[in-house]
């Protein structure tokens, strides 16, 4: 059984290189044990924002999965897996940020590195969206100064 999930063009193209062009669907990663359980059980949708996309990514769910454990599978669902889907994205480059600017000591480059090795363009996501995004996240996250015991080259 395979679910199309409506995404932006720049989600597609991080899923595609991170998943590939189909993401098999397995409880045998964390993506996968968080899919299954949403699609397995009921959830309160009442905080989860409608979602758009230009695009879309598949997801391939076993026929065991589909038919064994039985799917329930709503646009408030399909809503809330493109949301995730995209908050993965996001943790992903700020972890990347993150890293980057403790070996090299700046951030800027980070985010065009990181879009770049994605093949995400300016099209798809501006950068300065992106950077604002990253300082909403540093805000609320701070970071204690000695925590961390990255070398720097």
């Amino acid at each position: 059984m395979q679910i199309t999930i409506p995404v932006p063009t720049y989600l597609k193209k991080y899923l595609c290189v991170k998943y590939g062009n189909i993401k098999h669907v397995s409880k045998r990663t964390s993506l996968g044990i968080y899919l299954l359980d949403l699609l397995e059980t009921d959830f309160n949708p009442k905080e989860i924002l409608p979602t758009t996309g230009d695009d879309a990514y598949i997801l391939d769910l076993s026929e065991f999965y589909a038919n064994t454990l039985g799917v329930s599978l709503n646009v408030a669902k399909i809503n809330n897996i493109s949301n995730y889907l995209d908050k993965i994205f996001r943790e992903h480059l700020f972890e990347f940020i993150l890293i980057h600017k403790e070996r090299t000591g700046r951030e800027l480059p980070a985010i065009r590195e990181f879009l770049e090795y994605y093949s995400i363009t300016e099209n798809d996501f501006k950068y300065e969206t992106l950077y604002r995004d990253y300082k909403r996240f540093k805000e609320r996250n701070p970071i204690k100064k000695g925590t961390r015991k990255i070398k720097r080259p």
